[in-house]
């Protein structure tokens, strides 16, 4: 088993601990600090949903990204491989064309930029 640590408290939620003392303590408890501090907590908690949805949007799209880059990097290696056989030599494929050659640049400098 496992204790968890505590997280730190926002100002609302130290606020409504202090009035949830003063009541348990018998002490008299403004209506209006309670509602002001309901408010902030609904505030809070709405920040907090709001940055995890934008997290899980973030997250989405970096895997989408990461999709097309697989893609893209199939795609550059198959044309890379173009100048296998070729009359021309390495890096020309058999119509003449330098396509593969520029391929293995972008391959070499995406491979080496990891």
């Amino acid at each position: 088993m496992s204790i968890a640590t505590p997280t730190p408290r926002t100002k609302a939620a130290t606020r409504f601990y202090e009035a949830l003392d003063r009541l348990n303590s018998f002490y008299y408890v403004d209506v209006d600090d309670m509602a002001e501090i309901e408010l902030e907590l609904a505030a809070e908690r709405a920040e907090c949903l709001e940055q995890a949805r934008l997290n899980g949007m973030g997250a989405e799209r970096e895997a989408a990204l990461l999709g097309k880059i697989e893609i893209l990097r199939r795609a550059l290696e198959e044309i890379a491989s173009y100048d296998r056989g070729s009359k021309h030599g390495e890096g020309i494929c058999p119509y003449g064309c330098d396509t593969p050659w520029i391929a293995k640049t972008a391959l070499d400098k995406v491979t080496g930029s990891l």
